[in-house]
């Protein structure tokens, strides 16, 4: 560094540009070896913003006072902004502080930078060849819409002092009545799977 403050100084024209790089390329040249330091950012703690007076209708005065403030680290600068508002109230003579203060966003991390082995970042492979393909033949049987159950038969009991067999539970009847039922059943069933299919909006 010193050879390279002599080059520099013996110059003419000090301290001309000129000059420097000349002296520069002159110590490489020579295979000096010129050391630098790192920098270092710094600046001031805190500068003053916009202040704005606003008199409402009422009589209301409301001053708003602006500080960006600064933090230094890892040469990183960090600018939050604190605004103090001050309200007096002339009917009452009372004035009123609030402060707010704004946090910088943080932008979001690349993260295929961050993990590049993540599961989202991976490179899909596509294969070489194209997909096999294969036809298959389907075939169904019409099934019976209502079913081919058969009725069971009635319930009887006998009794020993009539010396005769009554019927407890007639399922014929039963069974045609239920049959209306059954269909009526099928349809509403049908119906509510057609609504599960058919578009979200259906004008009725």
């Amino acid at each position: 560094m010193q050879e390279l403050e002599d080059a520099i100084a013996a110059k003419s024209g000090w301290p001309s540009s000129s000059a420097i790089s000349q002296a520069a390329a002159e110590v490489i040249k020579g295979g000096e070896r010129i050391d630098t330091q790192v920098p270092t950012v710094a600046g001031p703690a805190s500068t003053a913003g916009p202040r704005t007076v606003t008199t409402k209708p009422d009589g209301t005065v409301v001053t708003e006072n602006t500080t960006h403030n600064y933090t230094y680290n890892d040469n990183r600068v960090t600018v939050t902004t604190t605004t103090v508002i001050s309200t007096f109230n002339p009917s009452t003579g009372v004035t009123t502080t609030e402060t707010k203060t704004t946090e910088p966003e943080e932008k979001p991390e690349d993260e295929c930078k961050t993990k590049p082995d993540s599961l989202a970042c991976a490179e899909l492979d596509e294969p070489d060849e194209a997909l096999p393909k294969r036809s298959e033949t389907v075939t169904y049987q019409e099934e019976n819409l209502f079913g081919s159950g058969s009725c069971p038969a009635n319930v009887q009991a006998s009794v020993a002092t009539l010396g005769s067999t009554i019927t407890v539970w007639d399922w014929q009847k039963t069974c045609a009545m239920a049959l209306p039922l059954r269909a009526l059943v099928i349809a509403l069933a049908t119906f509510a799977a057609a609504l599960i299919v058919m578009p979200t909006k259906v004008d009725v």
